[in-house]
């Protein structure tokens, strides 16, 4: 049986019943708003019992649609930010920063070796999160909701451990259930724990460069959606839209001191 539970910043955590040596915290698989189809439990734990090097597994993601989700990356480089899920990054899809990361072209069907993987399912061995732990636990608690599985996975591998995409495991990932219902607050979350992994791990130089320039497409995409609300197109949708973007432009994408 698998029982979930809330968790302050990721969507959520499964806890089998029975003792399992692969977890997070005395028996918990981290989750994020997924279903198992069928359970991806055996799969993961034998691709970290095979292998004692392995400290973290994840399943291939599928979709709500069934359509494949990229679920192993490699860790993005200090321009990645500026071409992956932003206008630059829509503007030019074949970029290479983001297709790099997003491994582009790798057979989803294929197990390997990866950086880091989406948090939607992990399986993680209890020795590697033990070896990156602070008192608060293996996870940095100053992201919230977004990168810090991004962090986990480079503080796992710098600890010597291996990252290994299993897809013989399946899970159904409903993504953007964790913040659909408020979108505004999606925005500012997202953004700014992209910032704060900037910082974390190229800097503050490229945190502020990443801050600037995505505080600069909300202004950007605000006038915009004043223009398209002057022409009177969807009026309420642009509103919406006009609001959020207010909010995220209020917020400065700061998450504390220094961030």
């Amino acid at each position: 049986n698998v029982k979930r539970q809330t968790s302050r910043g990721a969507g959520g955590v499964a806890m089998p019943d029975a003792a399992a040596p692969l977890t997070i915290n005395n028996q918990q698989l981290p989750i994020n708003n997924s279903s198992f189809s069928p359970s991806p439990l055996a799969p993961l734990y034998a691709t970290l019992a095979a292998d004692p090097s392995i400290g973290i597994a994840g399943p291939q993601l599928r979709y709500g649609d069934g359509s494949p989700q990229p679920s192993a990356r490699r860790f993005p480089t200090p321009l990645t930010g500026f071409f992956e899920s932003t206008w630059l990054g829509r503007a030019w899809p074949g970029n290479p920063w983001a297709r790099a990361m997003l491994m582009t072209g790798r057979p989803a069907g294929e197990p390997c070796d990866a950086d880091w993987l989406v948090g939607a399912a992990l399986c993680c061995r209890r020795e590697a999160l033990e070896s990156v732990a602070t008192p608060d636990g293996p996870f940095d608690e100053g992201f919230f909701m977004y990168s810090e599985e991004l962090d986990l996975c480079r503080r796992v591998k710098e600890a010597g451990w291996r990252v290994v995409y299993a897809p013989a495991a399946l899970v159904i990932h409903h993504e953007g259930k964790s913040s659909e219902q408020v979108s505004t607050q999606r925005h500012i979350r997202f953004n700014t724990s992209k910032v704060r992994y900037w910082r974390k791990w190229f800097g503050p130089a490229w945190a502020e460069a990443l801050r600037r320039y995505l505080l600069l497409e909300y202004h950007t995409q605000l006038w915009v959606e004043r223009a398209k609300l002057w022409l009177g197109h969807k009026p309420a949708l642009r509103r919406e839209r006009i609001a959020a973007y207010r909010a995220v432009i209020a917020s400065q994408l700061r998450s504390g001191p220094g961030v």
